[in-house]
């Protein structure tokens, strides 16, 4: 598959932008070299945010998070008959 694309991009870009053949395929390698840790480098770094901001969140405002579940819990148990 990767193959076919790269014919494609190295056609357009001759086609398109009159981009010589072994510049599109150098232009495509690097591309395609940073494809193999520019998604998980951005994934992990989109993680990493969240879940900074889920400890930030939970750090500063547990009591009130774990009251509301509580809460919760207690509205939710009658109804399932475990109350007593």
């Amino acid at each position: 598959r990767m193959k076919t694309l790269k014919a494609r991009f190295v056609a357009g870009a001759r086609e398109k932008n009159a981009v010589p053949h072994e510049i599109g395929g150098r232009i495509w390698d690097m591309m395609a070299a940073f494809a193999g840790y520019g998604f998980p480098k951005a994934h992990a770094a989109s993680y990493a945010q969240v879940a900074w901001c889920s400890v930030l969140v939970q750090g500063t405002l547990s009591g009130r998070i774990h009251g509301r579940s509580l809460g919760r819990l207690g509205r939710l148990l009658p109804s399932a008959g475990l109350s007593e």
